[in-house]
């Protein structure tokens, strides 16, 4: 089985093993959050696929996808072209697939961390999602929330609230004033989340503002997580993924740590 797995950074293929192991085949970079991203596009970008001629199976995640009505319209259209004409087709949220990925045969919580975050969880046949409110509204945990954090910080250094010299010369190499700073977030429409890479090496390298940071949002995290056992099922296990936590880091222990307590 051929897997696609969106997000708001790239477009990840895998494809799935008769013994049912994940292997990464590529990653395509761009925005495939399915409210930024086209299903015209989205069979563009397919169709260029190598790996699509030898399977008969293909499954697609997307980000922004959790509405079952905008699933089957996509299912639709995408079935009806002719890369993927004839080959068992289903689309599901990012989410969803990351239930599957994480507990194939099992009950359990993902924990999704990217550009934005997602909490889910799946109890037999029952799944229930919280989170996810996008990033004007919030996205706990996320890599736009610890971006806006680390802006709101920056700024107000320059106001002088504070010293973390390892901190601002860091955002220095995005950010040369205050003004630059706004001018960049406001007219120029910078990627926040790209910050969120620079905060977890910062605090790596002994930034107090950076683990501040990363340990308000580890706390989120968990706050998300302790109201889904609540309302699902207490012993639920946790898996926590995505883009910002796919490799160890500190933001990973931090999370980790915050869940264990």
């Amino acid at each position: 089985m051929l897997v696609l797995d969106g997000g708001g950074t790239s477009l990840k293929i895998w494809q799935i093993t008769q013994a049912g192991k994940w292997q990464l085949v590529r990653r395509i970079r761009g925005n495939f959050n399915a409210h930024l991203f086209s299903a015209k596009q989205l069979a563009k970008t397919i169709a260029t696929l190598p790996e699509l001629q030898k399977t008969h199976s293909v499954l697609i995640g997307l980000a922004g996808l959790s509405d079952k009505s905008a699933q089957h319209a996509l299912t639709h259209t995408l079935a009806s072209t002719k890369a993927l004409r004839g080959k068992a087709l289903r689309v599901v949220s990012d989410w969803e697939l990351q239930l599957e990925r994480s507990f194939p045969n099992q009950d359990g919580i993902v924990v999704m961390l990217g550009t934005g975050s997602v909490f889910a969880a799946r109890v037999g046949r029952r799944t229930v999602r919280i989170g996810g409110y996008g990033r004007w509204i919030g996205d706990a945990g996320s890599g736009w929330a610890i971006g806006i954090a680390a802006l709101e910080k920056y700024l107000r250094l320059l106001d002088g609230f504070f010293v973390d010299e390892v901190f601002q010369n860091a955002m220095r190499k995005h950010f040369k004033s205050r003004e630059s700073t706004l001018r960049k977030v406001y007219e120029e429409n910078f990627p926040v989340q790209k910050l969120a890479e620079d905060i977890i090496k910062l605090a790596e390298q002994g930034s107090s503002t950076a683990e501040t940071i990363l340990q308000t949002e580890a706390q989120r995290v968990s706050e998300f997580v302790r109201h889904l056992k609540s309302i699902t099922e207490p012993s639920l296990p946790v898996a926590v993924v995505g883009g910002l936590v796919e490799k160890p880091n500190a933001y990973r222990v931090m999370i980790e740590t915050a869940l264990s307590q």
